[in-house]
């Protein structure tokens, strides 16, 4: 494994850690109340898109282990650039359902 994909996944992980701490136990009226944590679990998401991009441009068989990679380079992008048009029920949904499954699964790839 290229060692800077390598730091990317290590980046991921850490990443989907603070997302889960900031939202394991929150309601969609919890999140839609606190721009805080929207700020804190987007930029996170933002991280987590753009290292699943550099990991495609450095190991492309590493990235092709990652499920839903190019979903997740297209929340990156939705979240930077739709701003605007950002869901906080699907943003909270997929911090709480997918974040600790995408956790999991690049562990395991470290």
């Amino acid at each position: 494994m290229h060692h800077k994909a390598k730091a990317h996944l290590y980046a991921i992980v850490e990443s989907c850690e603070a997302i889960i701490r900031k939202v394991s136990a929150l309601t969609i009226e919890d999140y839609d109340g606190s721009w805080e944590l929207q700020a804190i679990v987007e930029r996170k998401l933002i991280t987590i898109g753009e290292a699943v991009a550099q990991i495609r441009e450095l190991d492309f068989a590493l990235y092709e282990q990652i499920p839903d990679a190019p979903l997740i380079v297209g929340i990156r992008n939705k979240i930077t650039h739709g701003y605007l048009t950002i869901d906080n029920t699907i943003v909270l949904d997929a911090a709480q359902n997918h974040i600790p499954i995408l956790q999991k699964i690049c562990e395991e790839l470290l």
